[in-house]
């Protein structure tokens, strides 16, 4: 197995080799070399982006190529999995099962829906799509250019449709104008003309709002780049709004988040990046001082359709909601990772509210006292319309799995795994194939009676096994923050596994090492200098429907390391390559060098016993500023070679030290290296 990122990396092939690499425009691609002859080669691609990470062959010289994609077109065949499972658009009429829409693009930035749910429209961050009937069919519209980052759609009068694009140029060779610039539509979005346009530096991220007036559809507001626009006619002209803020010299300040309530739209909400949050009960004109909460995102406060006291806010802390109309907040819940993106409140049933950080939406369906997860992915925001939710995404990295024949001219299966990277692939001898990665996603795919289902670190390991003609997984589990980056297989098809963990390591009994070691006692002496990690290195081996360990041990030092690889050898010994910050980090009396090597991090290479209880060799790896081993196998003499980057504070001769080496070492002798095989820069 060979694995490359980024770039081909050259090297010497003896016989037969297999490549796989990332291409500058994301295709995966496979090449076939004989005696460094080029036999045959495959790409692998959709519309976005395509990023092969493993490759195995079987014995009758089938090849599988394992990696992430998120083009909704990526060529399948006989698909277990034929969907990708975290789209860019989803919709619930309940609140509680989100389906795809039938929209299949990479990314959807911002939607608008009719009071009908008959006109929908979704932007990207170059184009918008339309649907007028209720999201069965799309069509592009090549009538906005730009990014479009606010919609919204009359709810009187659906032919009148507003956005928002923004664009940049630059000038004087290195500085950039952006403008924002208000389209209008009277016919439902098919043709636009220009309401507006604002030129102004860039003090947030590039989104924007658009409200409009529900009760008198005249009334626009346009929240801009953190400037607050209003018309009250229609989009024909506009005034800026400015937010009164004791603590600013000239007195005033801009908004991170305005929204108005629809119950009773006079009254407007708007936090500021001074506290307190403002209220003004006259659209806008005036502004007295609310409750003293800080700054929040551009769509973190809702207000309930039905009650205009109630208001719901989102920042780091959590979610926060008011009953007196933000004269205070309580917050009601503090799930997620901080990075909350927006909150909604159902036009039906204002008990159900939705709040999505980076990851995840989280729904409560009676008021706030209890939530749950509804939809996961790489969340760009959820919109309350009058009959759906919709949830807008980036499409999500998903793993992808094909087989090819031996001349690499027919997809035997192609297929969708679940969302995630894959780290590695093995294959047994009946043709079922493991795979090793990392998901932050609580959709990816799992079985009963595998080690775990869920996890609650922000990420989780996965390991699943795919049976040989793709239509089924035998198993598939996850290991909460363990993240698997090399697996093998024993002759029994048990397969071992090595990474990194960010928690505890279940370790076994008689494991070679129980616990981590601490704490770390090294300090950075040079800016910039790394000294340790929050992880630990590990392996673990699973049984054969992976529902327990047979065995697992850590293999760190007090400052930190991560497993890259792990190979077998013939008696089941579990050899194990890495990077270790740790000078602590356990050697044997043999070791080719035994005493930490660099200033940083250094490679490392141990060998544990079969039942993972004894650590048989151990050597760090390396020299100069830093080191690392990223990929390590074995020969049948249980000779082992390894790709090692090597980085000199000083850069040396060319003749002296290559950044990226690959070299062998004899098992029973490892006092020397022998030849390179291959070195790149």
């Amino acid at each position: 197995m060979f694995q490359s990122r980024g770039k081909t990396k050259p090297f010497r092939a003896a016989v037969r080799a297999l490549l796989v690499r990332t291409a500058s425009v994301g295709v995966a691609s496979c090449a076939i070399l004989s005696a460094q002859t080029l036999l045959n080669s495959r790409n692998l691609s959709g519309a976005a982006n395509d990023t092969p990470t493993a490759i195995a062959t079987d014995s009758q010289g089938n090849v599988y190529i394992a990696g992430a994609t998120n083009s909704p077109d990526f060529p399948l065949t006989h698909a277990l999995f034929p969907q990708l499972p975290e789209p860019a658009l989803r919709v619930s009429t309940d609140g509680r099962t989100f389906a795809p829409a039938t929209l299949s693009v990479p990314e959807v930035d911002s939607v608008a829906a009719s009071s009908d749910g008959r006109l929908v429209l979704a932007a990207t961050n170059a184009s918008l799509y339309r649907s007028s009937d209720s999201g069965e069919t799309w069509t592009p519209s090549g009538a906005l250019t730009g990014q479009i980052v606010a919609l919204a759609i009359d709810p009187l009068d659906p032919a009148n449709v507003y956005a928002v694009v923004l664009t940049s140029s630059v000038f004087a060779a290195r500085f950039t104008n952006w403008t924002w610039t208000i389209y209008k539509s009277t016919d439902g979005g098919i043709t636009w003309q220009t309401s507006a346009a604002f030129t102004l530096s860039p003090v947030t991220a590039a989104v924007s709002r658009v409200i409009i007036n529900p009760q008198n559809p005249s009334i626009v507001y346009a929240f801009v780049n953190s400037a607050l626009m209003r018309s009250d006619d229609a989009g024909a002209s506009w005034q800026r709004l400015g937010i009164p803020a004791a603590q600013d010299p000239q007195g005033l300040t801009s908004p991170t988040c305005f929204v108005i309530a629809p119950g009773q739209p006079n009254i407007a909400y708007a936090t500021t990046f001074l506290t307190p949050l403002m209220k003004s009960a006259d659209g806008g004109f005036t502004w007295q001082p609310a409750a003293s909460i800080g700054s929040a995102g551009e769509a973190a406060i809702a207000v309930d359709p039905h009650n205009a006291s109630v208001v719901w806010l989102v920042d780091g802390a959590g979610v926060h909601k008011s009953t007196d109309g933000a004269a205070t907040f309580q917050k009601v819940a503090a799930m997620g990772d901080g990075s909350w993106r927006s909150i909604a409140v159902s036009n039906l049933d204002s008990s159900q509210v939705f709040a999505t950080d980076l990851h995840n939406v989280y729904a409560t369906f009676d008021s706030g006292a209890t939530w749950t997860t509804v939809a996961s992915g790489q969340i760009n925001g959820v919109f309350a319309t009058a009959g759906a939710i919709y949830v807008a995404a980036s499409v999500s990295p998903t793993v992808f799995l094909t087989k090819l024949d031996p001349t690499l001219t027919q997809i035997a299966y192609s297929t969708f795994i679940g969302p995630g990277s894959v780290s590695r692939i093995a294959v047994d001898q009946a043709g079922s194939v493991y795979l090793s990665g990392t998901t932050q996603s609580h959709s990816f795919p799992t079985t009963p009676g595998g080690l775990g289902r869920g996890f609650t670190a922000n990420a989780a390991g996965f390991v699943t096994k795919v049976r040989a003609d793709g239509g089924a997984l035998l198993y598939s589990t996850l290991l909460d923050g363990m993240q698997p980056n090399g697996i093998a297989l024993d002759a029994a098809g048990n397969a071992v596994i090595a990474g990194a963990a960010t928690g505890a390591v279940p370790a076994t009994q008689n494991a070679a090492q129980a616990t981590a070691p601490g704490p770390c006692t090294r300090n950075s002496n040079m800016p910039g200098l790394v000294v340790q990690i929050p992880t630990h290195a590990f392996a673990a081996k699973l049984n054969g429907d992976a529902s327990a360990y047979l065995w697992a041990t850590y293999l760190t030092g007090s400052c930190g390391d991560a497993a890259a690889d792990v190979a077998l050898d013939s008696t089941g010994g579990a050899w194990v390559g890495g990077t270790t910050y740790s000078p602590d980090f356990a050697t044997t009396p043999d070791a080719m060098t035994a005493a930490f090597p660099t200033i940083s991090d250094a490679g490392f290479v141990s060998h544990l016993s079969s039942a993972g209880d004894r650590l048989v060799y151990s050597t760090f790896v390396g020299t100069g500023a830093d080191a690392s081993v990223s990929a390590l196998a074995l020969d049948q003499k249980a000779t082992w070679s390894l790709r090692a980057r090597v980085r000199y504070k000083r850069r040396p001769a060319p003749t002296s030290a290559r950044p990226a080496v690959a070299r062998r070492f004899s098992a029973s002798s490892a006092s020397s290296p022998c030849r390179a095989m291959t070195a790149s820069s």
